[in-house]
């Protein structure tokens, strides 16, 4: 088998092809209203299609894509845990009663159904119960930041696929679920008809209006646009240094 050529890309570069894709899924979403519709987010749809794409060139022999990601993902894992924690307080339990401490069971339980499952197919089919357990609850309940979190302890425990495996299958859990998660929901609140009084042409504006397209100084396109210039800015100040 001829030797496939490697493109390496640097922290700044994986960065702003990821922000491209973001820009991609966005697109998506406007020419094919559907994905809106269902609730599948840009990165998903940009992602998806970059992954597929990089998958084909690799299948083809043309070229494997390496992305020196590892920085990254430890910098956005940590703000997205802490501002996911920052959402949360004692208030909004309280506003939530006995449906979350309902669904805090109901997750528990799941959890320890995805461990269950994820070791006897693991066993039937010979793998090791580390590798086995990445596809449990670890990626599956806590996605990609509690798989980055526990693989490297599956590593040193003598998994070295674990990173791999538990990545992927977060991934996976991701992609899918966003692809039948939009769809069923929507099945369910048309099938008991659990629609409020707001349409969801005004609830999506508000969306939109808020999160999208407002005034706020710090909004989603605010932020992706802001990474992207810095982005350009380093690969400037690299070719810069270069030159001289």
């Amino acid at each position: 088998m001829e030797e496939i050529n490697v493109l390496k890309f640097d922290m700044f570069t994986t960065l702003m092809l990821a922000v491209l894709a973001i820009y991609f899924g966005d697109l998506m979403r406007k020419i094919f209203p559907i994905l809106k519709k269902y609730c599948l987010p840009a990165s998903v749809v940009g992602g998806t299609v970059f992954a597929l794409i990089s998958l084909l060139f690799f299948k083809m022999g043309i070229v494997q894509l390496d992305f020196d990601y590892k920085a990254i993902n430890q910098l956005f894992y940590c703000i997205f845990f802490a501002a996911s924690g920052a959402a949360a307080s004692m208030a909004l339990l309280k506003k939530g009663g006995k449906l979350v401490a309902i669904f805090a069971v109901l997750a528990a339980i799941l959890a320890a159904c995805q461990n269950g499952m994820a070791l006897v197919v693991g066993k039937f089919m010979n793998i090791d119960p580390l590798i086995s357990m990445m596809t449990g609850s670890i990626p599956m309940t806590g996605g990609h930041g509690n798989a980055a979190s526990f693989a490297p302890i599956a590593v040193d425990a003598g998994a070295p696929a674990a990173i791999e495996v538990a990545i992927a299958a977060a991934t996976f859990g991701l992609i899918s679920g966003c692809m039948l998660g939009g769809p069923f929901g929507n099945f369910l609140v048309k099938r008991f008809k659990l629609e409020g009084s707001t349409s969801n042409e005004q609830a999506m504006g508000e969306i939109d209006a808020e999160g999208e397209s407002g005034n706020l100084l710090v909004d989603k396109p605010n932020i992706i646009q802001a990474v992207f210039l810095m982005c350009i800015a380093n690969r400037n100040r690299k070719n810069n240094r270069t030159r001289t």
